[in-house]
Order: C-alpha cells, then sequence, then structure tokens
C-alpha cells in the first residue's frame, strides 16, 4: 500500500470523513494557502503592495518564483523578514509545536518562555451561546497549556448586532440572547478556572447579526529549562487526559468553515461542543507541575477535529487505538468515526517515552484526571487507526500533508468612496448635541455592566479594568504582572485594535487603523512599540467573489504595512473565512492584538489625576483621518514614549472610535475632574477617529514642544465638560451613557 498514491476515490468512508476534517479551512487554512491573481492594484494600495513585494524578494530571493502570492505567504511575510534581518532575538519559533506564539522575557536573569494566542468560537457561539462562549476560553487556555505556560492574563473580544433590538430574524436566535448567554458561559468558565479576564469589549456592527465573534485572548508563562519540546521517536506512547468523549462537538471543524442558513440553528447544534471547567481546572494544575513537564515531549490540545487531528498530527506515524478512548455515560455505542472526529472539551494530548508511563499515571492520579494511552509512534509513514482489533483508516501522511488546493483565484480590491469617509465624525450645531449622540452610541457608551460579569482582578493586575476612586475611567487594555518568583517589576501589556466601520469602508485602512490603534494602546498603557509583538484575527465573508476574496488581502496588507515600518510582526494568529448567514455577511474583521514587555514603573493609571494639568494631543492622522508618514509617526511616538518614561506625562490614553471627545469624557470620569476645552479648540475635530494619535496629561510646570503637541485643554474641579460657552455636567453624560445598554448589561 506505501508505494501505491492514496486518492480520494480510494478511501472508505471513514477515511473520507477524517480528510474532510484534514482538509477542512478550518484546520488547512485553505483559503489562505490559495494562490492570488492580483487583479487590479489601485494607487491607493501601491506603496504597500511596494513594501510587500520588496518584503518577498528579501524573504525568498532565488526561489522566489516557487512561492505564489498567498494570503497566508503576506500574514507571515513581515515575521520572515524580521527573523531574517535578525531584529526579533527574544521570538521563539517552535517548528516542533505551534499551539502559540511564545517569546523569551528574561527576568532576575532567569529566562521564561510567554505563550499568547487569540482564539475563536465564532460558529458554536451563534448556534449555542453559552457552551459556545465558554469552549472559547477554554480552547483558548489549552492551547497556552500545549505550549508548556501556565495561563495568566487574558481579554475577551465580541462581535454584535444591537442587542437591544427586538427584532430577530428567521432562524436566528435574537441577538440579546446570544450575547448575554455568551458572556455567562465565558464567565462562568474563566471563573471555574480561577482566571481572571482583565479587559472585557463587545464590538457592535448591524453586519454582525448574520454570525457572532467570540474572541479570546491569552498568555502564560513557564520556566523556560521546564519546557521541554522535542520531536517523538519510534515507540513513544501518546495519552489522552481529561475528559471523556461524547457525540458533542462532531462536525465542528467542518462546520465552523461553512456558510449558514435559517437550518443552522436546528442541524448544527451537535456542533457545538459542552464545556466542564472543572476538569480543566485540574489539567491546568497538572501542566504547572514541574515534574510533569520534564516528561512530555509534546502535547496537543483537542480542539478542532478531536482525534483525528489532535492525536493525529502529535507525530509523523501513529497507530491511534480508537477503542481505548474513554467514552461518556449512556454513549458507548459511538462509532469509530465519531470517536475520531468529536470535539469534546477537557482533553489533552501529549507523547513522552515508554520508560514514563507509569509517571504519567501517577501523576494524573495525583490530579484526579482519567488518562489514557490511545496511541503508539511508528515509522510507517502511516496515519493509523484501530477500532474492536480492525483497522479503520490508513492515511498516507504525504497524502494528508498535500490537500487540494484550487487554481490561482483573482482577487479585485474596492476603492474607498472618499465621500463616505468614517474617520471624520458627524457634524452637530450644539457641542451638547455632539456630545450625548457620542457616548450613548453603541461604538463608545459605557460597557461596565458587561465587564462586571467577570473576575477581572487578581494578584497580578496592575490597572483595574475600571479606573480612578469612583472606579469609571474605562482602562484600554491589560497590563500584568508575570506572575514568577521574585518578580515586582516586569509586566506583559496587551491590547487590540479594530473598527468594523472604518474596515467596512476601506479593508485596507481598516487593517491599518487597527494596526495603529493596537499600538497606541500599549503606550498609552505603559509600553514601547519597539518591544511589541503582534497577533491576528481575521474574520470574513466567505470568499466567493475576487472583491469578497480583497478583503482579507487589502485587510492584511494594510496591517503589514504598519508592521514593516515599526519592525513588529504578526507572529501569530487565527483566519476565519466563514463569516456568512445566506446573503449577509460580517464586517470584514482583523482585529490587532498588541504585547509588549514593560517595566511597572512607566504604567499609570488612564484616568486624570488632578485638576489644573494642561491635556495634550500628538496627531498621527492628517486631517482627513488617513495616517501620516509613517516616519512621522514614529518620530511622535518616540517622542511620548521619552516625555512619559521622564515622568513629564502623568496620564494617557489612545484616541479611540470616540475621538478626542470619548477619551476626554472617559479621563475625566474616574476621578470625578471636569474639563475645559481651550478657545482654539475647533468642535468640528473632537469626534474624529484619529488612530494611532494619543491625548495626555501633563505634569506642572513642563512645557512640551509645541510643534508636536498640541494642548487642547485643562482639567477643572467642577465635575463637567466645558466647550465655549456650554457647559454639561458629568453625571448626567455618565447617565446617559450607561442607560445605552442597561437593558442588556445593567450597571451594579
Amino acid at each position: 500500500m506505501g508505494k501505491t498514491p492514496q486518492t480520494l476515490e480510494s478511501l472508505n468512508a471513514t477515511e473520507k470523513a477524517i480528510v474532510d476534517v484534514y482538509w477542512s479551512d478550518h484546520c488547512r487554512h485553505i483559503t489562505f494557502n490559495t494562490p492570488l491573481d492580483l487583479e487590479n492594484s489601485p494607487d491607493f494600495i501601491q506603496d504597500a503592495l511596494k513594501t510587500y513585494q520588496s518584503q518577498r524578494q528579501f524573504v525568498h530571493g532565488e526561489n522566489i518564483s516557487n512561492k505564489p502570492i498567498t494570503l497566508m505567504d503576506l500574514v507571515t511575510i513581515s515575521m520572515k523578514e524580521q527573523k531574517k534581518k535578525g531584529t526579533i532575538p527574544n521570538l521563539i519559533d517552535d517548528k516542533i509545536e505551534e499551539n502559540a506564539a511564545t517569546r523569551r522575557m528574561m527576568i532576575n536573569g532567569k529566562a521564561y518562555r510567554i505563550s499568547f494566542k487569540n482564539e475563536t468560537h465564532n460558529a458554536p457561539t451563534e448556534i449555542g451561546p453559552y457552551d459556545g462562549g465558554a469552549t472559547c476560553t477554554g480552547g483558548l487556555q489549552r492551547d497556552l497549556l500545549a505550549s508548556r505556560g501556565c495561563p495568566y492574563q487574558g481579554m475577551r473580544i465580541t462581535g454584535a448586532a444591537d442587542p437591544t433590538n427586538e427584532y430577530t430574524m428567521p432562524g436566528k436566535l435574537p441577538q440579546r440572547q446570544i450575547t448575554t448567554e455568551a458572556a455567562a458561559g465565558f464567565s462562568y468558565y474563566a471563573t471555574g478556572l480561577g482566571l481572571t479576564t482583565g479587559y472585557i469589549h463587545e464590538i457592535y456592527h448591524p453586519d454582525y447579526v448574520a454570525k457572532r465573534m467570540e474572541l479570546g485572548w491569552g498568555a502564560s508563562v513557564v520556566d523556560e529549562s521546564l519546557a521541554r519540546i522535542e520531536d517523538p521517536i519510534t515507540g513513544d506512547q501518546v495519552f489522552l487526559i481529561g475528559g471523556r468523549t461524547g457525540r458533542d462537538g462532531i462536525g465542528g471543524a467542518t462546520g465552523s468553515s461553512q456558510n449558514q442558513d435559517e437550518k443552522s440553528l436546528s442541524d448544527n447544534i451537535s456542533q457545538v461542543p459542552a464545556g466542564v471547567p472543572e476538569i480543566e481546572r485540574q489539567i491546568i494544575k497538572l501542566y504547572c507541575d514541574p515534574e510533569f513537564l520534564t516528561i512530555v515531549k509534546k502535547s496537543n490540545d483537542f480542539g478542532a477535529g478531536g482525534v483525528s487531528v489532535a492525536v493525529g498530527e502529535i507525530a509523523g506515524s501513529l497507530d491511534i487505538y480508537l477503542d481505548r478512548v474513554p467514552l461518556k455515560e449512556g454513549q458507548e455505542d459511538m462509532s469509530a468515526l465519531e470517536i475520531a472526529i468529536s470535539e469534546s472539551q477537557e482533553r489533552m494530548a501529549i507523547v513522552t517515552g515508554m520508560a514514563d508511563h507509569a509517571k504519567v499515571v501517577a501523576l494524573c492520579d495525583k490530579y484526579g484526571l482519567e488518562v489514557s494511552h490511545i496511541a503508539d509512534v511508528s515509522d510507517s509513514g502511516f496515519l493509523n487507526m484501530y477500532f474492536k482489533g480492525e483497522k479503520v483508516v490508513s492515511l498516507k501522511r504525504e497524502f494528508l500533508k498535500t490537500p487540494f488546493l484550487p487554481d490561482a483565484r483573482k482577487v479585485y480590491f474596492k476603492q474607498p468612496d472618499t465621500a463616505l469617509n468614517p474617520f471624520s465624525g458627524k457634524k452637530f450645531t450644539s457641542f451638547r448635541d455632539m456630545l450625548f449622540d457620542t457616548m450613548t452610541s453603541l461604538e463608545n457608551c459605557s460597557q461596565q455592566g458587561l465587564a462586571q460579569m467577570f473576575d477581572q482582578v487578581d494578584k497580578n493586575t496592575v490597572l483595574r479594568p475600571y479606573d480612578g476612586k469612583r472606579g469609571k475611567t474605562k482602562t484600554q487594555g491589560t497590563v500584568c504582572l508575570v506572575p514568577v518568583d521574585g518578580n515586582d517589576s516586569v509586566v506583559t501589556i496587551a491590547a487590540y485594535g479594530y473598527d468594523p466601520y472604518v474596515a467596512k469602508w476601506s479593508t485596507f485602512y481598516g487593517g491599518q487603523a487597527a494596526r495603529l490603534d493596537s499600538i497606541a494602546r500599549v503606550l498609552a498603557l505603559g509600553g514601547d512599540y519597539k518591544d511589541i509583538l503582534f497577533t491576528d484575527q481575521e474574520y470574513y465573508a466567505s470568499p466567493i467573489t475576487p472583491e469578497k476574496l480583497g478583503a482579507p488581502f487589502a485587510a492584511l496588507l494594510g496591517a503589514n504595512y504598519i508592521s514593516a515600518a515599526f519592525g513588529r510582526p504578526a507572529v501569530g494568529g487565527k483566519d476565519s473565512m466563514s463569516g456568512s448567514y445566506k446573503d449577509i455577511d460580517v464586517p470584514p474583521t482583523l482585529v490587532s492584538f498588541a504585547m509588549a514587555e514593560g517595566n511597572v514603573k512607566n504604567v499609570k493609571s488612564q484616568a486624570f489625576q488632578k485638576s489644573g494639568s494642561a491635556v495634550g494631543v500628538i496627531f498621527a492622522t492628517k486631517a482627513d483621518g488617513l495616517p501620516l508618514g509613517l516616519e512621522s509617526i514614529k518620530a511622535l511616538l518616540d517622542y511620548f514614549i521619552t516625555q512619559r518614561n521622564a515622568g513629564n506625562i502623568i496620564s494617557a490614553r489612545a484616541i479611540g472610535a470616540g475621538g478626542i471627545i470619548g477619551e476626554v469624557v472617559s479621563g475625566v470620569l474616574g476621578n470625578d475632574l471636569g474639563f475645559k476645552f481651550s478657545d482654539v479648540v475647533s468642535q468640528d475635530i473632537l469626534n474624529n477617529k484619529c488612530y494611532g494619535s494619543l491625548i495626555f496629561e501633563i505634569k506642572d510646570g513642563v512645557e512640551l514642544d509645541p510643534a508636536l503637541v498640541c494642548v487642547i485643554g485643562h482639567t477643572t474641579d467642577e465635575s463637567a465638560i466645558q466647550f465655549g460657552e456650554e457647559k454639561i455636567g458629568l453625571a448626567e453624560v455618565l447617565s446617559a451613557s450607561e442607560a445605552r445598554l442597561a437593558p442588556v448589561f445593567p450597571v451594579k
């Protein structure tokens, strides 16, 4: 059999089903690996396209003719470029394992591995919100564990249509039900693990009615000397640790890659896995045990594809014994295929040497976890599966590794309509109208009620999620001390960037805005862009036309243009090209996650601190909201970092979707201050979106460079916002802002 090339036609029914899972878009990124033909290249992307082509030439060199342009090439090119240049020496490139991105961090002279990952459960959460939300955080933590780290930091970014809208589409759950049950599931699971979710934000856009976005980000840490990562060898044993296998989650990998319709709610409910956090909590304890780490050569989370992928990918040649997989009570009649592709949760696969069998069993018993020896590493070149003494699957590894890719597909780039530029805010005749319209919009209203559903503060938390003496200033990311012995200064700072309205207008500028926003947030929280590494989440309509395929390419091109300029690449991420419900598509989504190492001395509350402080702005954008030249932006941000580290800036915020006015209000709410705008400030610029720009409180007596910093006003001791002759009390603004989502997430 080894000499005869395998074909789809030669496979039995079970083998074909497993190949469907292996070659799904979810598992093999078929869309991202498809060769592309750039049908048109409009002027507005030319500079970014030239940058990408230059990177390709540098990275691929003489082999460039064998490296087609693909989404995967574009999304990884900046990392490959910086690796080749040697500018990211702290990136750990685990070719053996790819569960999460990992960087090396020195703390008190000792090396640690910090792993970070973003994870989605979009399709299951749309159908089964509670279990979808719960298993999103569960899957995220297990990816971090598989990289050997103990989880300590997290964020949750979700996308929904208006949850206060009572209208429900046929074949759909109500948006309120989806968003409240998903939040409850995520919160329940994270709390059950004893983990905090330090930053919570829900992005609202009408097009998320197509399919919800359920997205988590997390980080973990492990002493580098304990992380044993080796290629398996013949004779090694594979163990399944944790929960039992059932029929929940069957078909999830293929289902998550498909469009949904009015039948999905009933027909696809079996694709939603159910979570049991109590089991996962014990798995976390096991993986944080140094004795366990020293015997594990390789590890995988049982995510999409179940046994067939989690175990099937763990070594080149395997004999898997499906009847050794423990089954849930009442489901002992599961077929070989069901066992192979079930996505039941709370399961891990590990590889150890034969001599460590007894140690694995003893350690699992110590933490109350079931463990089964379900596979052996061989040298056959085949993935074999056995069930009740019969070989039911025999797939040649080379065949599995070469999915059938479509021929080169044309890509079309849509020219944005400059007349509809979303960076410019709406115009109002009065300041009051602008203020209330901004602060009661779904983009900018208070989400404190949603955040209160989660445990968000623990002993490692540096900044509270809602800060100031009143607890009303929203922190723009998460800052945690790295939880290792003797550390009282080294922190990891994490934030996100994405605006669905900008992205729908132009995915290219949406990608740029996302990247710049995530950078600015990290700086406002106390970090430096030179320490940032990114991971990205892509979520797009099914790419059935050249224009729909062009949307993710343009977004990635925009983000890559920023990454290349800053020399800080995306080193990981996840793609999903299934955000469609019949003829409705999710807004084009590229979420930029930025994470940086920092020092706690540079981290300050984002609430304005005192009355009488001058407040300045550094603008990283032109009047039309598009970025300045990238070298100019870097110079401005370098100036900000220098002044902040010198103590001349006592609080700072990145300017987000609400523009200057949104950040001024958020800044003063925490400590019950007020703000008076300077007479030279135009009302027309106050609600413009200026991604990458910063607003900050200046230390008394400090004069910053007026060529770089625009002073827009000063804080006051009166709890009001004043512009010209108009003065509006903050209590009224806060009440209106909190009332917007009160029917769904009331503030306690």
